[in-house]
């Protein structure tokens, strides 16, 4: 029989997986967990996020959420050039005027 490993941990390695980026291969050396387990849990998990959300009558998929997300992080890129920009000409023309 296989080692049983906590529901906790398997969440925490999903999650790192999924929302983070982290390699498989990677969070296997680290925890000690062999790289296929990790991708039956992450499959688990992703199925059963889908269900969830399909049981509140989102159908919003993982790789929706994360291009969603590269979009308002690129925004909110551009609004912060934009601030300091705004903030460079308030500066020159603040020592213009003295």
């Amino acid at each position: 029989m296989g080692k049983v490993y906590k529901p906790e941990l398997k969440e925490y390695v999903c999650k790192l997986v999924l929302e983070e980026g982290r390699k498989k291969s990677q969070l296997a050396y680290e925890t000690g967990v062999s790289v296929s387990s990790i991708t039956r849990w992450v499959d688990a998990y992703k199925e059963k996020m889908e269900q969830e959300v399909e049981e509140e009558g989102l159908l919003v998929t993982t790789s929706e959420l994360q291009a969603e997300i590269r979009e308002l992080r690129k925004n909110l890129a551009d609004k912060e050039e934009e601030n300091e920009i705004l903030k460079k000409a308030m500066h020159v023309f603040t020592r213009s005027q003295a």
